[in-house]
């Protein structure tokens, strides 16, 4: 199976687009005799059957809903209805202006460059960062010990910006017993944004705080600020990967969580409605900190930071890694 659009996910290389058609070409294998067509289906979608081509190769067109790491599926069939071992091919769509990922693949260096552009690079701080091979996702992760975080020189996103923003995250915590924050974006005084684990919020009245996973948002750049946070207890476990999705709608005022998935499908939800409007944020972007605190102790691996508000299918792409 191969695309001249695109190429294999193991070339690194991110082409074409969301609802960009491509062609991908199917050919037969040695054990061909009596082929009769192919079953392919993409992300784990529904399956389309496709007759085979006159020739060698048959050449079916397909556009990719989504950016980011999307895999094909293909089986062949014969004449006798006998299916094939399926063939999966893994390649990447590059994605919309405005977005970024963290793959943390890199495993040498101080730096975790963005793709699908190395536009906003985080360096490592000079203590307390450190590579892991036990990845998530790909070759690498990120080691945080509480004493350092990645950021950027300049910000990510627009954080007034009217479509909002996306920002997600896989972390292992191996310590629960204060705030760990996997991303944030920060202010003056504040950090607009953070996305993580919280000792310090009471979710069911009994004036006693609970440990859970949260996406807040600070309501203005000032010391004293009061933060509208939506939170779980759903999934707090050290020592287990976990998925976290923060998505901030200005337009109605909202902050969403997601954990490990949407509710359909096993994850957990929670929502915040926010007190004030959106405010600028104009520091850097970082991984494993809120403003040098709230340091994140564990793992991190493959960070998200996107101009818009991803959907369920991405969200259930993500928890899927």
């Amino acid at each position: 199976m191969t695309s001249e659009l695109y190429q294999a996910q193991s070339t690194g290389t991110w082409n074409g687009g969301p609802n960009v058609p491509g062609d991908f070409t199917f050919t037969p294998g040695a054990n061909s005799v009596g082929l009769r067509e192919y079953v392919y289906s993409l992300n784990g979608g529904n399956t389309v059957t496709v007759p085979v081509g006159t020739g060698t190769a048959t050449v079916v067109s397909i556009a990719p809903p989504k950016d980011g790491s999307n895999v094909l599926s293909v089986q062949a069939r014969n004449t006798a209805g006998i299916a094939s071992v399926p063939t999966y091919y893994y390649f990447l769509v590059r994605p919309s202006e405005g977005s970024w990922n963290w793959t943390m693949d890199e495993g040498v260096g101080a730096i975790a460059k963005s793709e699908p552009e190395n536009t906003r690079p985080a360096q490592f701080s000079a203590t307390g960062v450190t590579w892991n091979p036990a990845a998530k996702v790909g070759a690498a992760a990120v080691t945080l010990d509480g004493a350092g975080q990645l950021t950027t020189a300049s910000p990510v996103l627009d954080t007034t910006k009217v479509s909002g923003f996306t920002v997600a995250a896989w972390g292992r915590p191996t310590d629960l017993t204060g705030n760990r924050t996997m991303v944030s974006q920060s202010g003056a005084n504040r950090s607009m944004f953070q996305l993580g684990l919280r000792t310090d919020v009471d979710l069911n009245g009994d004036a006693q705080p609970e440990t859970a996973w949260c996406f807040s948002i600070t309501r203005t750049d000032s010391q004293d600020a009061g933060v509208d946070a939506a939170c779980t207890t759903n999934y707090v476990a050290a020592d287990t990967w976990v998925s976290l999705v923060g998505i901030y709608d200005p337009a109605i005022g909202t902050a969403k969580l997601y954990v490990n998935g949407t509710p359909d499908f096993g994850g957990a939800y929670a929502e915040a409605v926010m007190t004030n409007a959106a405010w600028a944020a104009p520091g850097p972007f970082s991984i494993g900190s809120a403003r040098c605190a709230d340091r994140w102790i564990g793992d991190l691996d493959h960070v998200y930071a996107r101009q818009d508000r991803w959907n369920d299918e991405d969200i259930l792409s993500f928890a899927v890694y």
